[in-house]
């Protein structure tokens, strides 16, 4: 066992117990996906200094990490998918190699450790439907941070403003069916994102500033039903715009200068009933989705 690199354990339903790991040391990968009946890690995973993966998706009876976790200094993957952990332990701060965290579906956890901050390489980090009611300050440092996902953390209210500290990173954001009714001011500093993902919230104006983030190729806001307004004219800035969906949203208008969008190739107004004219649309849009009443009235 002591040249063992990679251990799959993935639906071995009667462990209760991880065997222990000190006699697998040069460990790289191990997974325990879908152990429903595990409840515990033996204290001896510390000792694994070369895993880099940690997979414990779907270990639906698993509500601790043990402390040690935050010796797996070469720890590159932690999935916590669907398990019943309540906290991410500080320790986790010590991962700093670590470059993806997901707990989506984790709806025990509530609460982000602060020491996050020092997770410096990571680039994913994914807390669908979790419990979690806010993000700490110290968010905007994970200066590497690609995509963060909080669809369906229902109890978060806002983002830190900190968040417009990864300007050279975030290219994907997702707030959907968050309770957030409004992006911070420091949401114009993230040139580099590329997709917005706001369905299902309840923003009352769509973002002021979204021509600022001119590397924008897709908005995503369906179902937003507080929406009021129309979408700003600002909206022509944003050339690399690919997608725009906005089906079942109450916004009331769309500006003349989305003729200006070359590169938009779906827009999706579907069910936008307060939409009661559209003006000239752009030549590249290849799919169009629209209610046959509005199609037939004001389009060629």
């Amino acid at each position: 066992m002591k040249n063992l690199r990679v251990l799959d354990l993935t639906g071995c339903d009667d462990l209760l117990v991880t065997p222990k790991f000190s006699s697998c040391q040069k460990l790289a990968i191990l997974i325990l996906e879908r152990c429903s009946q595990l409840v515990e890690i033996d204290h001896s995973i510390g000792d694994l200094k070369l895993l880099a993966s940690l997979n414990l998706k779907f270990c639906t009876e698993l509500s601790m990490l043990p402390v040690e976790v935050g010796q797996l200094t070469a720890l590159k993957e932690l999935l916590l998918d669907k398990t019943s952990v309540q906290e991410i332990s500080i320790s986790i701060g010590y991962l700093k190699q670590l470059e993806t965290l997901s707990a989506s579906n984790c709806f025990s956890l509530s609460q982000l450790s602060k020491t996050i901050c020092r997770l410096t390489n990571i680039t994913l980090l994914s807390l669908d439907g979790t419990g979690i009611t806010a993000l700490p300050d110290s968010i905007g440092e994970l200066v590497r941070l690609e995509h963060l996902s909080l669809r369906d953390c229902y109890q978060i209210r806002k983002l830190p403003n900190s968040i417009g500290n990864i300007v050279r990173t975030l290219v994907e954001l997702d707030v959907s069916g968050t309770g957030i009714v409004k992006f911070p001011h420091s949401l114009k500093k993230l040139w580099s994102l590329k997709v917005l993902r706001m369905d299902s919230c309840f923003f009352r104006e769509f973002p002021p500033d979204i021509g600022e983030l001119t590397n924008l190729e897709e908005i995503h806001a369906c179902w937003c039903l507080s929406l009021e307004g129309g979408i700003p004219s600002e909206i022509g800035k944003l050339h690399n715009l690919r997608i725009l969906r906005l089906r079942h949203s109450t916004i009331s208008s769309i500006p003349a200068e989305i003729h200006q969008l070359s590169n938009l190739r779906i827009l999706d107004l579907l069910h936008c009933d307060m939409i009661k004219e559209l003006p000239e649309l752009p030549s590249s849009i290849t799919v169009l989705y629209v209610d046959d009443e509005l199609k037939s009235s004001h389009l060629p």
